[in-house]
């Protein structure tokens, strides 16, 4: 990754934000629908497994600190302030320790999506 590179990844990490369904109006019912419509192609679950060992791989490999914070994030649904309370941090550690969590996945995982 070049120089130039690095900075225009960590520029689209900083001007992105992250924001549940709820937030846009859209349920999940409406997804489930889809999906239910959707046809089935035995590729594109070979490529999803796939995809999902690359990513569970790529946080195994994330610092330890990094990883909580996702894993309270994400499978305990646990908000900001909640995990700041937990590691002992403040809330906007916490989002700084999330967003370049996120920027190593997003490094680790660039060939899924120049793919």
């Amino acid at each position: 990754m070049t120089l130039e590179q690095y900075y225009h990844a960590q520029n689209d990490i900083n001007n992105g934000r992250l924001i549940g369904l709820e937030d846009v109006g859209v349920s999940e019912d409406a997804f489930v629908c889809d999906k239910i419509r959707e046809e089935n192609l035995p590729f594109e679950d070979v490529a999803e497994d796939n995809f999902r060992e690359s990513l569970a791989q790529a946080i195994r490999s994330l610092p330890e600190r990094e990883a909580l914070v996702l894993s309270l994030y994400y499978d305990e649904e646990l908000n900001l302030k909640e995990i700041g309370a937990v590691i002992g941090v403040s809330e906007s550690r916490v989002c700084q320790i999330q967003s370049q969590a996120m920027q190593r996945l997003r490094t680790k995982l660039l060939s899924w999506v120049n793919a």
